[in-house]
């Protein structure tokens, strides 16, 4: 019973498309050597989620992901510098709380608010180069112009980045098979029902 149990529980896991996206997500960011990766299985995910949209007919997901993440592999550079500045923001977050100096509280939030802002304009920058088609140069501006054009869909972004950091804390299991999906797809709804002059482009 037991291991019916188990073998039910695994073909509804490989059944589910949204696993299925979160597990390609994190299969093309190791491909991607996860700092050059960022970039390309976000934007993968974006445009699988378009297709599942426009497609009259059911995708191959384990095939589009895979053939969409090609699309940006020259995203190599973006995906860097939003790595990069991901770790260099965390680590100097996490040596300004332990050293506990003057002032060390607005160091601190202006860390996390400069955290904040990389997040959002990844969700952004992604959102551009895969569904809109637009340039790294042209995807950079106009995402950050489109952070604080767009506040409260910013401020969704943020929140639902914050909701999945609580979801790694409590389950990191849940967090791994949940998150690229559930966030990205909530991207993917947020930025589509802006027009195209809230995106300013």
């Amino acid at each position: 019973d037991a291991l019916f149990d188990i073998l039910s529980s695994a073909i509804w896991i490989i059944q589910d498309k949204y696993i299925v996206l979160s597990f390609l997500y994190w299969v093309q960011l190791i491909k991607g050597a996860v700092i050059y990766g960022v970039v390309p299985a976000s934007g993968a995910l974006l445009k699988t989620f378009e297709s599942m949209k426009d497609s009259e007919v059911e995708i191959e997901i384990f095939k589009e992901v895979p053939k969409q993440f090609k699309k940006y592999r020259n995203q190599r550079f973006p995906s860097f510098l939003f790595s990069f500045s991901t770790i260099c923001l965390l680590s100097t977050l996490y040596f300004i709380v332990k050293s506990q100096f003057d002032n060390s509280l607005l160091f601190v939030v202006v860390i996390l608010y400069t955290l904040a802002i990389v997040v959002i304009l990844l969700a952004y920058y992604s959102y551009y180069v895969a569904i809109i088609g637009a340039r790294r140069k042209d995807a950079f501006i106009y995402g950050y112009v489109a952070i604080f054009r767009n506040i409260g869909t910013s401020l969704a972004i943020l929140l639902g980045t914050l909701l999945l950091f609580v979801i790694a804390w409590w389950n990191l299991f849940l967090f791994l098979v949940a998150a690229p999906s559930t966030f990205f797809g909530f991207v993917y709804f947020l930025l589509t029902q802006l027009s195209h002059s809230k995106l300013d482009f």
